[in-house]
């Protein structure tokens, strides 16, 4: 478990696909699952993360849970 922030000043430059892209690989060849949160308010990422195939899975009041569910 741990946690992965992009600085904003470097947001928008793709990084975060990145990151996102190489987790998914690895997680994908070892047939794992991903989860994740993000915030209400951050919809930049929440963006990201159903573009690259997360799926909305539980809201909270403050949160937002997500899983990339391998095949």
């Amino acid at each position: 478990m741990g946690e992965v922030q992009i600085s904003p000043s470097f947001q928008g430059l793709g990084l975060g696909t990145k990151v996102l892209g190489d987790v998914i690989k690895q997680a994908t060849e070892k047939s794992k699952n991903i989860t994740l949160s993000t915030g209400l308010k951050n919809s930049g990422a929440f963006k990201l993360y159903k573009k690259l195939g997360f799926e909305e899975i539980k809201r909270t009041e403050t949160h937002i849970h997500m899983a990339y569910v391998t095949k």
